[in-house]
């Protein structure tokens, strides 16, 4: 998910294999003040929604989901408050950091 910064491969690669199935979340232009009104964020919501149900019906109930973020604290929260508990699968959140790469900082669900 990458709306903040862009998020390559390289940033990722140690933690996920071949196995896995990428969904990208992007914009055009990452940046940290893209998010400028309440629309966006609930466009959002929105846009994250269906994402979550395409996983779901093309992956199953049971699917874990690896996400990556690089977006603003207010999308974060809202990530949160978009999972409906007795629906979505488990979300592992990842972080990156310069010299360990993306780290699993916190599991949600």
């Amino acid at each position: 998910m990458a709306l903040s910064d862009s998020i390559e491969s390289d940033k990722y690669s140690n933690a996920i294999n071949d196995d896995f199935s990428i969904y990208k979340f992007e914009i055009e232009e990452p940046s940290p003040f893209y998010l400028k009104n309440r629309y966006q964020l609930e466009e959002f919501s929105y846009e994250f929604r269906k994402l979550l149900n395409r996983i779901q019906k093309e992956h199953g109930k049971d699917a874990i989901i690896h996400l990556f973020t690089a977006v603003p604290a207010s999308i974060a929260i809202q990530i949160g408050r978009t999972l409906i508990p007795t629906k979505d699968s488990v979300i592992h959140v990842y972080e990156y950091y310069p010299q360990r790469g993306m780290v699993k900082v916190i599991t949600l669900n």
